[in-house]
């Protein structure tokens, strides 16, 4: 109901950043703990002295590993209590699929929008 009635009335970015702040922690954690395994994984499996690099010597069968890993760990983020709750936003062209959808109010889309492209800078 409250959802409903925020849709009639815009929020500032004042009152947007006040109401949804969890959610946009919610949102950098996720990002932040995604980050932790493409490192380790990518650590695991291109490091020289790494012994799963001498285990799986073909380097396109671990690019496959890594990509295979990166799309579990994407799915295993999104599925927790954060991501159902958050929304998973990691792509920018999500959030704004979903203003342009008219579920995402225009200042909680450009913070969502703007984190993402800071972290990837």
């Amino acid at each position: 109901m409250l959802k409903n009635r925020l849709w009639r009335c815009p929020l500032n970015a004042f009152d947007s950043l006040r109401l949804h702040w969890p959610d946009y922690l919610m949102e950098a954690g996720e990002l932040a703990l995604y980050m932790f395994f493409v490192c380790a994984f990518s650590t695991l499996l291109q490091h020289p002295v790494s012994p799963v690099r001498h285990f799986i010597r073909n380097a396109i069968c671990r690019r496959a590993l890594m990509g295979l890993w990166m799309g579990v760990t994407m799915v295993a983020i999104v599925m927790t209590p954060w991501g159902k709750q958050s929304g998973g936003h990691f792509n920018p062209a999500i959030t704004l699929t979903y203003y342009r959808l008219v579920k995402v109010a225009f200042w909680d889309a450009l913070v969502l929008c703007g984190r993402a492209i800071c972290w990837r800078s």
